[in-house]
């Protein structure tokens, strides 16, 4: 987790925005620099909870979803935004990847 942290500097130098779910125990954010996107959500209950996630992409912009921790597949819908399950005190760290 710290060689990824470290392989990642999104997370340290970019900039940082919140993003909004419906789920009140999932924490999620976003981080852009010099052109590079990932998003981390946490889930900060014991319970199984899962949140749509607006990854920021302008409308129409195609994306493919690299996942920083685990080999799994993640599918975003046509307009950028990724649906997201995580186990009680899951989390995901993804790195969103413009393919047009």
């Amino acid at each position: 987790l710290i060689r990824r942290r470290k392989e990642t500097p999104e997370f340290g130098w970019g900039t940082s925005s919140l993003i909004e779910t419906a789920a009140p125990a999932i924490f999620a954010h976003r981080c852009e620099w010099q052109g590079s996107t990932v998003a981390a959500a946490h889930n900060l209950s014991g319970s199984r909870a899962a949140a749509t996630l607006d990854l920021g992409l302008e409308k129409g912009g195609k994306i493919e979803i690299e996942d920083l921790l685990e080999e799994r597949e993640h599918k975003p819908k046509p307009d950028g935004s990724l649906d997201v399950e995580l186990d009680g005190y899951g989390y995901l760290w993804l790195r969103v990847l413009r393919t047009d």
